[in-house]
């Protein structure tokens, strides 16, 4: 009972924006212990229009993609779970609003504290860096097709040395947004 009591203080002290509070501890958490409903939060949190399911279910099935399966193959199942599951869920909390008719998905009355109580807890998925890649991988090539043009009077050596560092530096920014998730 005391250890009860206990971790009931605990829990209340760090609760982010009140939400806990609106929704209640195992209801918030229920509705947040699923992948899929999380990423569509995240769509909706970087959007400024409507989102259909369809085009959700794209989105889903493109983050689960792997070597295994790819996002085409995924997307029926995404859809479907998305459309009896998942979307429904978060209407019967007021996170999402859903209308039948278009088959579109806005924010509803709760996302914002939703939302905030992802970001501050640090569940919020980001986007990869995709500038950073771009602008290593641009520099590598331009400075490999230059050496390999004759432009700068050095041998081969040199293009295989700043193919492996242009190669490393995109290892590094991928590593360091691992890190930062964490």
């Amino acid at each position: 009972m005391e250890r009860r009591l206990l971790r009931r203080r605990v829990v209340r002290h760090h609760r982010p924006s009140g939400t806990v509070d609106r929704f209640g501890e195992s209801e918030l958490f229920g509705v947040l212990s699923n992948d899929r409903r999380r990423e569509l939060i995240h769509q909706l949190s970087v959007r400024d229009e409507p989102m259909t399911i369809q085009t959700a279910a794209e989105h889903v099935a493109m983050v689960e993609a792997d070597e295994r399966r790819s996002a085409g193959e995924r997307y029926k199942s995404v859809y479907v779970s998305l459309q009896q599951t998942h979307v429904p869920r978060l209407v019967e909390t007021e996170i999402v609003e859903h209308d039948e008719g278009t088959n579109a998905i806005v924010p509803g009355r709760n996302f914002e504290a939703v939302r905030e109580y992802l970001r501050e807890t640090g569940r919020v998925r980001t986007e990869p860096s995709s500038d950073a890649y771009l602008r290593i991988s641009a520099v590598g090539i331009l400075l490999v097709g230059a050496l390999w043009l004759g432009v700068f009077p050095f041998g081969s050596g040199v293009a295989a040395i700043v193919s492996f560092c242009s190669l490393l530096a995109v290892l590094l920014v991928a590593v360091a947004e691992k890190a930062s998730q964490l």
